[in-house]
Order: structure tokens, then sequence, then C-alpha cells
């Protein structure tokens, strides 16, 4: 298999990772676990197609090594953009109330003052009174 057609295939395999990917995203059907594989697998990808670019390898050693750091850089930096752009969000946890917020008389006598339609006066919310 020649260079050319190794690099398309990697081009191609590339895409479809990417496009899947973004699909589960938009569907909701991805974890953090999965992003982080498929995002790993692209950024192998990406490095060994760009690896073939004839210009990468040039004579001098400095050179070369600037032109790998480089490309380096640059695909690693694009894969991340990428990532960020298609990380599912993070779930967020169902607050429950802490037994101090239960037991406050204040927020129960709002919240009953509210239910019969009476609202209290800033002085009954300071001291709890509620209505009934």
């Amino acid at each position: 298999m020649s260079k050319e057609t190794l690099g398309i295939l990697i081009a191609i395999v590339v895409g479809v990772m990417g496009f899947a990917i973004w699909l589960a995203d938009r569907s909701g059907k991805t974890t953090p676990t999965l992003t982080f594989l498929v995002l790993v697998l692209i950024a192998g990808l990406c490095l060994c197609g760009a690896y073939l670019i004839p210009w990468i390898w040039a004579q001098n050693l400095a050179e070369k090594i600037w032109r790998v750091c480089l490309v380096t850089t640059a695909v690693l930096l694009m894969v991340g953009r990428f990532g960020i752009w298609v990380w599912p969000p993070s779930q967020a946890e169902p607050s429950v109330p802490s037994k101090a917020e239960q037991s406050n008389p204040v927020s129960e006598g709002t919240e009953k003052s509210v239910v019969q339609g009476t609202p209290l006066s800033p002085e009954e919310t300071i001291k709890g009174v509620v209505r009934e």
C-alpha cells in the first residue's frame, strides 16, 4: 500500500470517527470515557497521517525536529479543540436540602403563606410566624 493510499484511508477513518462521535454527542448517547477514547484514537490516526507528509522529513536534523514538533502541536491542538466541542455536558446532581434547611421555620412559613395566598410581612417572616 502506497503512502498516498494510506493517507487517504486514514483521513476517511478519522472523518468517520469524528462524525460518529459528533452524532453520538448530539443524540446524548456518549459518555466522557467513550469520548476520551475516541479522541485518543482520532489524535493517533491524525498524527500517523500527518507524519506521512514528505515536507516534515527534511535533511537537516534540527529542521526535521522543528517540523515534527510543529505538526504534532498543530494536530493535538485541533483534536483538543474538537474534543472541547463534542465533550458531553456534565450531569448535575439533584440538590438535596440539608437538615438545617428542612427544619428552618422561616422557609416553612414562607411556603405556607405563598400556598395560602397571603404573603407574610417582613416581621412575620423573620419571626417565622405561620398564619392559618
